[in-house]
């Protein structure tokens, strides 16, 4: 009598974690309006390729012991997207460092309970002392 419950059960909660898995990534492409902008400037487009290491670099250095975090870098066809993720669904910071030196920073609205600093800090040690222009730096978070 109680096997049929239990194996109801095993089968639900198996299949929850199979959704998961292939529960699509929340990021600026998919939902665009789920970021908003941090940081905005331009840096000299010789220091491109520099600066997006050196993002990638910080934000790879940022993660705590206890942080279920990564981050990921893709070139993309006009530049380059560094992102950092929680868990496997959730990017939290993304920044866009673009061949004609155009930067970006952009926080997830959905990371309001992650701490986010130091990968703020990250991209302003790799973009400021390159920066030429900065039409918004830096931008205060809304309700901040």
């Amino acid at each position: 009598m109680l096997k049929a419950p239990l194996i109801l059960l095993t089968v639900a909660v198996l299949s929850g974690c199979s959704v998961m898995v292939n529960t699509p990534v929340h990021s600026r492409t998919t939902d665009p309006d789920g970021f908003f902008l941090l940081r905005a400037g331009k840096i000299e487009a010789s220091k491109v390729q520099a600066v997006a290491d050196c993002v990638s670099d910080g934000f790879a250095g940022s993660f705590g012991i206890f942080t279920n975090s990564t981050h990921r870098m893709n070139r993309r066809a006009a530049g380059y997207r560094i992102e950092t993720l929680v868990g496997t669904t959730l990017v939290s910071v993304s920044a866009d460092v673009m061949d004609d030196g155009a930067v970006e920073l952009w926080e997830s609205k959905g990371s309001k309970l992650i701490n986010t600093r130091s990968q703020i800090e990250a991209f302003d040690a790799c973009t400021t002392r390159h920066l030429t222009s900065t039409s918004t730096w830096p931008v205060t978070k809304p309700g901040a």
